[in-house]
C-alpha cells in the first residue's frame, strides 16, 4: 500500500518487488541472503560433516592410519567397525585419515586450476589475436585426451611425487575453466560498460580483472564444486593406479587397489568401505553444484 497526494493505492506484492529492484537498496524482505539459502541447504551441511570427519580424524578414530590394530582379515565387528586389511591396519581408521589427503590435495588443485584457467581465460578473451589462437589449440591438444591417460603421460614424464601429483590434476583440470571464462568473456568485450571503462582511462588490467571478472564468476562458482569432484576422482584413479599417493600412507585409491584382490577370497570391506568413502564425497559435491 503506498500513499500519493492523500490517495491511499494498493499495489500487488510481485509490482511493489518490481518497483523495489529499481532502487539501489532492494528490502532485504525480498532479497534473501546467499549464506542464508547456504545454510538451509543439506547438501552443504553434508559436506561440512564430511570435511569435520577428515578435520578430526586423530579424535574419532579407533586407531593410527599405520598402526597393525589385529589379525589380518579381520572382517567388520564392534572392535574393526571396517574391520582390518592384509596387514593387519584398521580400515576405519585409514578411511578416516584417507580424508584429509583425499581432500586437501584435490582442494589444492582445484584452486590452482580456476586461478590459472580463469585468468588464461579473461587474457584470451579480452585480447585475442596470435595469443588466443594458440592457448585455443593448446586446450584443445589438453581435452583431446582423456584424463587418466593425461595425466599418467604427465606423470610418467615429470616422476610421481605429491607436488607432480597435484600440479598434474591441477593441469588437466585448467583448461574447462579457460573455456568457460572465454565464452563468457568474448562477447563483453564489446559491451557499453566495457567501452565507457576504456573512456574514463581504467587500465587494461583494471577493465579484465575489475570489470570482465564479476560477469564471469557465477559460471566458475557453479563450476567449482564439479572439478573439486573431477580432481577426488583423478587423484584416487591416480594411487589406484601406482602413480599417487604410496602405500603405507592412507588414500582411499590405495586402499581399494589394496583390497581389490581379496574379493574374490571374500574380503569384501577392505575395498568397499573407501570406494564408498569416494561415492559419498562425490554425490555430495554434485549436490552443492545442483543446488
Amino acid at each position: 500500500m503506498t500513499s500519493l497526494d492523500g490517495i491511499v493505492r494498493f499495489e500487488p506484492e510481485n509490482v511493489r518487488a518490481a518497483r523495489f529492484t529499481n532502487e539501489s537498496e532492494p528490502p532485504p524482505d525480498l532479497r534473501p541472503s546467499v549464506l542464508g539459502l547456504a545454510l538451509r541447504s543439506p547438501a552443504i551441511w553434508s559436506f561440512v560433516g564430511l570435511v569435520f570427519v577428515a578435520v578430526f580424524a586423530p579424535l574419532l578414530s579407533p586407531y593410527g592410519p599405520t598402526e597393525i590394530a589385529g589379525a589380518q582379515n579381520l572382517p567388520p565387528f564392534a572392535t574393526h567397525l571396517f574391520g582390518t586389511d592384509g596387514n593387519g591396519m584398521d580400515v576405519f581408521s585409514r578411511v578416516l585419515y584417507a580424508g584429509r589427503i583425499d581432500l586437501l590435495l584435490p582442494l589444492l588443485a582445484t584452486v590452482i586450476s580456476v586461478t590459472v584457467g580463469t585468468c588464461l581465460g579473461l587474457l584470451s578473451g579480452y585480447f585475442h589475436g596470435l595469443f588466443d589462437a594458440s592457448l585455443q589449440r593448446l586446450a584443445d591438444v589438453f581435452q583431446a585426451f582423456p584424463v587418466v591417460i593425461l595425466s599418467i603421460a604427465i606423470l610418467a614424464a615429470l616422476g610421481t611425487s605429491i607436488l607432480n601429483l597435484v600440479l598434474v590434476v591441477a593441469l588437466v583440470g585448467t583448461p574447462l575453466y579457460y573455456r568457460i571464462v572465454r565464452t563468457v568473456v568474448r562477447p563483453l568485450r564489446s559491451a557499453e560498460f566495457i567501452d565507457a571503462a576504456v573512456c574514463s582511462g581504467h587500465s587494461r588490467a583494471r577493465i579484465v580483472f575489475a570489470h570482465l571478472l564479476p560477469a564471469a564468476r557465477p559460471s566458475i562458482e557453479a563450476l567449482f564444486p564439479n572439478s573439486f569432484a573431477t580432481a577426488i576422482q583423478v587423484l584416487a584413479g591416480l594411487s589406484f593406479l601406482g602413480l599417487g599417493v604410496r602405500v603405507p600412507n592412507p588414500e582411499w585409491g590405495v586402499m581399494i587397489q589394496q583390497g581389490a584382490g581379496g574379493i574374490v577370497l571374500g574380503h569384501w570391506w577392505i575395498a568397499m568401505f573407501p570406494g564408498a568413502a569416494i561415492f559419498l564425497v562425490v554425490l555430495t559435491l554434485n549436490r552443492v553444484s545442483a543446488w
